[in-house]
């Protein structure tokens, strides 16, 4: 699997595998030994075949995807937008913030 390939499975989960699968199968279905198995006619069908295939598994896997991720609980629109004030409040022991990564102090 590319460098791409891992790209799209972040940015995309479930359509990238769906992609990636089908980008194997269109590579192995169009090898110089399995076209010349076809007369220019069969190789028509063949494609638009395929062409139908790969564009109905495609649209069902962003569809699929997409329901998914806008029924989840948490988006990233409304974390962005939620706040926490603290007024009068004393914190004893390292407090920590934003990502939680420590931070070492030098002195130790």
């Amino acid at each position: 699997m590319g460098k791409f390939w891992i790209a799209a499975l972040k940015a995309t989960g479930p359509v990238a595998v769906v992609a990636f699968l089908l980008s194997l199968t269109l590579q192995q279905l169009f090898r110089t030994e399995i076209i010349h198995l076809f007369d220019s006619e069969q190789r028509f069908i063949i494609i638009m075949i395929v062409l139908t295939g790969v564009f109905i598994c495609l649209f069902g896997a962003i569809v699929v995807h997409k329901d998914k991720q806008s029924s989840s609980p948490q988006n990233d629109k409304d974390m962005a937008s939620k706040s926490v004030t603290i007024t009068d409040t004393k914190i004893n022991g390292d407090f920590v913030m934003g990502d939680k990564n420590e931070v070492k102090k030098e002195d130790e």
